[in-house]
């Protein structure tokens, strides 16, 4: 998947996200505390991610037989 995001202010929202996958494209208008809401959500969703990675990683290296 490939994404983009720009500044729009002036043109319409503040905040244009392009998501594209398998040659489609899906566009989505944002303000800025709608952009910022997001960014945070997916900030917070890859660290929890990246946890459980470490943590099964960390339970197979100490349960190895």
């Amino acid at each position: 998947m490939k994404y983009k995001a720009e500044c729009t202010w002036g043109d319409g929202p503040d905040v244009l996200l392009v998501m594209e996958d398998r040659g489609l494209k899906n566009y989505f208008d944002l303000t800025s505390k709608e952009a910022k809401e997001l960014a945070n959500q997916l900030l917070m969703a890859s660290s929890v991610a990246e946890e459980m990675d470490r943590s099964v990683i960390e339970y197979f290296d100490t349960h190895e037989q």
